[in-house]
């Protein structure tokens, strides 16, 4: 737990140079919680039932880097597990939360847009770009910070299983969509990881 009368670390001084932050934050640092900094993990809910007295307390108490979240959400464990987290554990580190959002934010009704080779289709990266803000809005609205999207692999073969997540066979226009995709979804605060 941070101890409120001790002075200020020089990480959580946020008028020192960024990298002065990050060489004093990794200097006070465990093996163990560098290492937890490195680890996702699924299900926050059954995560944050464990967090003040259950069995992955010892583990959890070096902090932890993110939560994966797709399909089922529970903000109140969300935020049971961020408190512990940031008020329990030695540096207060906030975990970060990723998702997917290939072509929708994955949570119960959110707006849900045509697959990635549909999208392609257009040629439009105005129309991504306006597609792409949308699920940012609503993506950063259920506490996702970062999101793997979008793919940006190439489909030259329609046999391959996931044809759908692309925007076609084409270099170009997937290097213009994916572009229009991760300006418009970073512009609504969430961190875009392209994949593949």
């Amino acid at each position: 737990m941070p101890d409120a009368s001790a002075p200020r670390p020089r990480y959580r001084d946020p008028s020192s140079p960024e990298a002065a932050r990050i060489a004093d934050l990794l200097g006070r640092m465990t093996t163990e919680e560098k290492l937890m900094q490195l680890c996702l993990l699924t299900r926050i809910d059954r995560l944050a039932e464990d967090s003040a007295s259950g069995p992955l307390y010892p583990t959890l108490v070096h902090g932890l880097g993110a939560s994966y979240c797709t399909g089922y959400f529970d903000p109140e464990a969300f935020n049971r597990i961020q408190r512990f987290l940031v008020e329990e554990t030695r540096h207060g580190i906030p975990l970060i939360m990723m998702g997917e959002s290939l072509h929708g934010s994955m949570f119960d009704g959110a707006t849900v847009f045509p697959q990635a080779i549909g999208l392609g289709s257009t040629w439009n990266t105005e129309l991504m770009s306006e597609v792409a803000a949308a699920i940012g809005r609503e993506t950063r609205a259920t506490g996702i910070a970062q999101t793997y999207a979008p793919n940006l692999d190439l489909s030259r073969d329609p046999r391959w299983g996931r044809v759908e997540e692309n925007y076609g066979e084409d270099p170009f226009l997937t290097s213009r969509l994916g572009v229009a995709y991760v300006r418009a979804l970073q512009a609504q605060g969430v961190a875009s990881s392209p994949k593949h």
